[in-house]
């Protein structure tokens, strides 16, 4: 949803304002997968093992907005009552463990330091990890309109207990919010999409040493059955 935008860029802050005119017709849609998925999947659940690592891809998808020169957002992994990057999540279910843009140009026009913090607005709200990418002579590789644009990666330490339900979302609530997800092309203008993606990590317990034994059978029979063909 394209929108009229006045923005601040505060690098060292991470508060980020621009300025833009009205329009309508363009859409902006992003999603997130474990790290290995096609482009196209868009689950609503993510199992992760308790006490292992979980590494999640980030994608966007764009409509009539065209090659981006910039891309902002931030990946929501607990929440918290309080604002900015000081914020203190309300669990630790999740943690921050790696971010890694998913190509060279986005790495090198980081815009500040990224890192950890809760969004604006009251009440509890997201906390994450937010990251922004700017450009303003050029646009991003790879980047156009029906296009399943491979954005960046995140690693999270999964501290849950088997059972637990973890909310992630790529969170997006419009111009009024810092640390918005955001859309910024060559025209100068900041596109948001209609609402945040949402999905859930569902931790399962590690596998018994029994159960990677059998696993570790079938997969020797599947390689000497190939081998045989």
């Amino acid at each position: 949803m394209r929108k009229s935008w006045v923005r601040l860029v505060l690098a060292c802050s991470g508060v980020y304002v621009f300025v833009g005119q009205a329009a309508a017709q363009s859409s902006v849609q992003f999603w997130l997968n474990s790290f290995g998925d096609a482009a196209t999947n868009q689950p609503s659940v993510i199992d992760v093992v308790s006490g292992s690592t979980a590494r999640l891809s980030v994608y966007l998808h764009t409509s009539n907005v065209g090659p981006l020169s910039g891309i902002s957002m931030m990946l929501g992994y607990s929440t918290t009552s309080t604002f900015g990057p000081s914020a203190t999540p309300d669990n630790t279910f999740a943690t921050f463990n790696a971010f890694n843009w998913a190509q060279a140009d986005l790495t090198a026009n980081q815009v500040g330091g990224a890192g950890t913090g809760g969004g604006a607005g009251t009440g509890t709200r997201p906390f994450g990890y937010t990251a922004t990418s700017l450009t303003v002579a050029n646009t991003f590789s790879g980047t156009g309109d029906g296009v399943n644009f491979h954005v960046c990666d995140i690693t999270l330490n999964i501290n849950a207990a088997a059972g637990t339900d973890i909310p992630v979302s790529v969170w997006s609530f419009g111009t009024s919010d810092l640390y918005a997800t955001a859309i910024v092309n060559g025209n100068n203008v900041e596109y948001f999409p209609n609402s945040p993606y949402n999905a859930t990590l569902h931790v399962v317990p590690v596998p018994e040493p029994a159960s990677l034994a059998i696993l570790g059978v079938g997969a020797l029979a599947l390689i000497r059955r190939r081998r045989s063909r």
